[in-house]
């Protein structure tokens, strides 16, 4: 003998699937399985961009003279330009190179001699300098929002040394070997990097000019 309301009660509702006891439960923890520690770093590392291996950074560059070398055109200029590259894939090392164009100029009342004649009035007197270097730095600190570094460059400077009398024009071209150690701090902003450097120079001797001092504060932004 059937009974009708037992047979109703076993046959399940329309639009539903039969599963086995306990599949929900199963389905409910495979599909938490990734929230669980060990497992979130996978998605997180995919997301998370990684920093590139090389950067070139233009910047400009504010010189500042010390010693002897100021006597001639003053002792600041803001009028300087620069292109440093770097490769990081060794971090925390990093290795790179740089080239730069910096100048000074003055106009003011001077003499000057020259093997042919003695000068005397206004005058334009302009010192530059196009530094050559090769350079090896390391990352002295790295967040999300801030790293620092330190770098040591070793190469080679052209000074240039030009008088403008009205008359004549004068000048004076020496290669210097050159030293320079720098401090900086770079900013990731997105895809880009603020760079922030300061940087002391010390150019060697050469045909009859004493060594140079220079001090550089440069601020760039970086693409890699």
């Amino acid at each position: 003998m059937h009974d009708p309301a037992a047979q109703q009660k076993a046959v399940p509702p329309a639009g539903t699937v039969p599963t086995r006891p306990g599949a929900a439960a199963v389905a409910a923890q495979q599909k938490d399985s990734y929230k669980e520690p060990g497992t979130k770093h996978l998605v997180d590392e995919e997301e998370k961009k990684k920093p590139g291996n090389f950067m070139i950074v233009p910047q400009i560059e504010a010189t500042f003279t010390l010693g002897k070398t100021s006597e001639f055109a003053g002792s600041f200029g803001i009028a300087g330009f620069g292109v440093d590259a770097r490769y990081m894939a060794l971090r925390p090392w990093r290795f790179g190179a740089s080239i730069s164009w910096q100048t000074i100029s003055v106009r003011r009342e001077d003499s000057v001699e020259s093997s042919e004649a003695a000068y005397s009035g206004t005058m334009i007197k302009e010192l530059s300098f196009n530094p050559i270097l090769a350079k090896v730095g390391y990352t002295l600190s790295e967040t999300e929002k801030l790293s620092s570094f330190a770098a040591l460059g070793v190469g080679g400077t052209r000074s240039l040394r030009r008088i403008d009398t009205g008359i004549v024009a004068l000048s004076d071209e020496q290669w210097h070997f050159t030293l320079a150690s720098e401090l900086g701090i770079e900013i990731p902003l997105g895809p880009i990097h603020v760079v922030g450097t300061g940087r002391l120079s010390y150019l060697a001797p050469s045909g009859g000019l004493g060594d140079q001092v220079l001090v550089n504060l440069c601020l760039g932004v970086g693409f890699d």
